[in-house]
């Protein structure tokens, strides 16, 4: 295959000169800002985002590490998102967060909450409370180590199809890995590479990276709507009436996420906490704070 690439591609030249590269800018620090855009007829969603400076250090074994133990922290809020999104009455249609490269100028962490147009601010608020749970109680050894083997399913289901992967697959994943200055790696070479950072991972080393991927640049709040509003800003940064507890053993949920401000056998643990206000992100901040 190598032999075949090169007899048809190693004679190509450029057809003009070497452009100099591109300046993509850096990332500005400031705090809370607020967005709104109308679309009529769009549907209506909320959209919190951090950034930090994009990472252009050439890819390595550390480079990977760190990129792993920084993706359990958002599973697991993806999947306390989701469970909430099934509740009755939910306060969100469905939520997510994921983690972004912005166009090798940025890395992004961006939560979304798609929403009834009259329920925008029920929907960031309980955005705001679940982040900002994650950021103040961190995740439960028992949710890292779902996540852990819902992760390494997918890595042993790439290995075992390996030798069927279409040839067009096969070609975007090459395409992909040049682009993003990546080494590419056979699935079983990934796998094996995943192995070797999840073994005995603790969950105190996940939750001391949910500052940085929830740090930087932000929050920057932007609320589409089919119509015009509004106070997008104030469930960011309104004071906290009540500190976050975690709850003790006997009483937690049995979906793990850390508990509520306060908590009964008849109330759902985050219906008080998405009803006090949220006070502003900083991963720095005290208790009473965001994050």
């Amino acid at each position: 295959m190598e032999a075949r690439i090169r007899a048809r591609f190693a004679d190509w030249k450029p057809a003009g000169p070497a452009q100099p590269a591109t300046d993509l800018g850096s990332v500005r620090l400031r705090g809370l800002t607020a967005k709104v855009v109308e679309e009529p007829g769009a549907a209506t969603r909320v959209q919190i985002g951090f950034a930090r400076p994009f990472d252009a250090a050439p890819d390595s074994f550390a480079a990977r590490r760190r990129d792993v133990i920084e993706s359990f922290g958002p599973l697991v809020l993806n999947r306390r998102l989701a469970r909430l999104a099934r509740e009755p009455n939910p306060p969100f249609l469905r939520a997510s967060v994921a983690l972004q490269d912005a166009v090798k100028s940025a890395q992004i962490t961006v939560l979304t909450a798609e929403t009834s147009a009259d329920r925008w601010q029920n929907g960031l608020e309980a955005i705001v409370a679940e982040q900002r749970r994650l950021l103040r109680f961190g995740v439960t050894q028992e949710e890292l180590d779902r996540e852990i083997v819902e992760r390494r399913a997918g890595f042993q289901s790439g290995t075992s199809g390996a030798a069927t992967r279409r040839t067009v697959d096969l070609a975007a994943a090459l395409v992909g890995a040049v682009d993003g200055d990546k080494v590419f790696n056979t699935p079983a070479a990934d796998q094996a590479l995943f192995e070797s950072i999840v073994k005995d991972l603790k969950a105190d080393t996940v939750n001391k990276t949910l500052g940085s991927v929830f740090g930087g640049a932000g929050p920057l709040v932007q609320l589409v709507t089919p119509k015009g509003p509004m106070a997008v800003k104030r469930p960011c940064a309104s004071p906290s009436r009540r500190p976050m507890r975690f709850p003790s053993a006997r009483r937690r949920p049995r979906w793990l996420c850390p508990g509520p401000i306060r908590h009964s056998a008849h109330r759902a643990p985050w219906r008080n906490a998405r009803r006090s206000s949220i006070s502003a992100w900083s991963p720095s901040a005290s208790p009473t704070m965001c994050a």
